[in-house]
């Protein structure tokens, strides 16, 4: 693949990424105005941290993404590529529920 190629794969994704930050997220968390709401929900209802809970939300997008590996074919209706936009988005939310445990944050 050349970098012109690879650039236009990775402003793609990352624009695909902006729109699910801007629309996804207020779904999920009922327009609560915590965007990571629907973690500390399940989290509470659960009795585990918002982080596990995380976890177990990733780890559906890694599976469906190592069965794409292993089987060169993506798994129910989802395509491959949108558990891979899934999972970088994620990690982002990963980063937040970080930064939201963190004494001083900006909740």
């Amino acid at each position: 693949m050349t970098y012109e190629k690879f650039y236009e794969l990775f402003e793609a994704r990352v624009e695909k990424l902006r729109e699910i930050g801007r629309t996804k997220g207020r779904k999920y968390t009922k327009h609560s105005g915590d965007r990571l709401g629907n973690f500390k929900e399940e989290a509470q209802r659960l009795g585990l941290s918002p982080s596990e809970v995380w976890h177990v939300f990733f780890d559906k997008h890694l599976q469906a993404i190592e069965d794409y590996i292993r089987t060169g074919e993506s798994c129910g209706p989802e395509l491959v590529e949108n558990h891979i936009t899934d999972a970088l988005m994620y990690l982002f939310l990963l980063e937040a529920l970080i930064a939201d445990e963190r004494p001083n944050s900006d909740r």
